[in-house]
């Protein structure tokens, strides 16, 4: 490692057991899609006795999101993480919310997604705090609400609100540490219907059974695959047969069956085209039926989006994870939706780069290795200065 990496580095390791009683703490602050302004507050108090400008913002009571800053003026870089999870589930050794240190690794709901990035990005914060590197521009940071549901309540409200207008952007996801994630699939919900005739259940066979049918549609599209050009970093679209729903009562025959569906699918495909693919396989399903109806329709979705490997935050995230690590960074997509989406959606320079493993999102026992958490804190950091730094 450079001598710029070993000074970071050594800066973050003194930040070592800080870290692991924030994660803890953060951890103990149960915010289970939603409540997150008590965990927004604490991070705010915190910075403040740093001396970093912070303050709570909420579009609706309960669901604060932290926003920080230091340095002023431009370009900025937004650094930001979720504050949100997904409820902790069955199979825990241990209480979710109490967070345990065991063998090196922290132990708890949140540990990875998205409590342990967060906690490495105030690392990053503290470290460039405690070394008074002279910023060009200005760090933003934002704990935000709303992340793991989709909704309007989080970073993509600081946006469209103007809190946050960076140049640059990282966004804080478990990506195996070493793994810089550049490219996000597209996400489509179509809603599915088939329509039948009502008959008494004792004779089928005056009516149309719309289940039936359905069951036609499911079969086809269960082993379809959407026609698609080559991706670097993405893996083929893919279609989820979601929920199901039909009929009113076992006695009589269904008149409607409804099915939505999840789609992802890749830069250079539209939702219209991918709409009309369904549609048309929908009606291929049950062309040899008689009495065959069948509708398809979008309920919602966002577009693929993707940034330049090239671009300069991406070449810092790369640069920093080479120094940390001892490792050439890799590209990768994803198919599942981030905050990166509504960035790069804004032409915001982005990279989705985090400490600890993806397996361990969502999961029961989820765990980060606490020297996951330091070295994710010095990418953070050394990827800052590269960016911002003023050499």
């Amino acid at each position: 490692m450079d001598r710029e990496g070993t000074r970071i580095l050594k800066s973050v390791e003194r930040l070592r057991d800080a870290m692991v009683q924030w994660l803890r703490e953060f951890i103990g602050i149960p915010t289970v899609n939603g409540e997150e302004t008590v965990l927004a507050e604490r991070i705010v108090e915190l910075c403040r006795e740093w001396g970093v400008r912070a303050q709570v913002w909420e579009k609706e009571p309960r669901r604060g999101n932290a926003v920080l800053e230091l340095g002023e003026g431009q370009p900025s870089l937004l650094l930001t993480a979720h504050l949100d999870t997904v409820p902790p589930g069955a199979g825990w050794k241990t209480d979710p919310f109490r967070a345990e240190v065991r063998d090196g690794w922290v132990v708890g709901r949140g540990a990875v997604d998205d409590k342990g990035p967060l906690v490495s990005i105030l690392g990053a914060v503290r470290a460039i705090l405690d070394l008074d590197v002279e910023l060009q521009g200005r760090v933003i940071v934002v704990g935000a609400a709303g992340e793991e549901t989709g909704r309007f309540f989080g970073l993509p409200w600081l946006l469209e609100e103007g809190v946050v207008q960076p140049t640059y952007a990282i966004v804080a996801e478990a990506t195996d540490n070493v793994c810089v994630e550049v490219a996000e699939k597209g996400i489509l919900y179509v809603r599915v219907v088939t329509r039948g005739r009502a008959a008494h259940g004792s004779k089928p066979e005056l009516g149309v059974n719309a289940i039936v049918h359905m069951a036609q549609v499911i079969q086809r599209l269960a082993t379809f695959h959407i026609p698609h050009p080559p991706h670097p970093y993405l893996s083929p679209p893919t279609i989820n047969i979601g929920t199901i729903c039909g009929g009113t009562a076992a006695n009589v025959v269904p008149d409607r069956c409804e099915l939505v569906i999840n789609i992802r699918y890749l830069p250079g495909q539209r939702e219209e085209e991918i709409l009309d693919i369904i549609r048309a396989e929908a009606e291929a399903a049950g062309r040899s039926l008689p009495g065959f109806r069948v509708e398809v329709e979008r309920i919602r979705g966002a577009p693929p989006a993707e940034t330049n490997p090239e671009s300069a935050v991406v070449r810092a995230v790369r640069y920093a994870i080479r120094r940390v690590w001892g490792a050439e960074a890799r590209l990768v997509g994803t198919g599942i939706t981030t905050h990166a989406k509504p960035l790069r959606l804004r032409g915001i320079e982005t990279a989705v780069y985090g400490p600890g493993r993806e397996a361990m999102c969502h999961v029961a026992n989820e765990r980060i290795e606490i020297e996951e958490l330091v070295r994710g804190a010095a990418v953070y950091a050394l990827a800052t200065t590269r960016l911002l730094g003023s050499q």
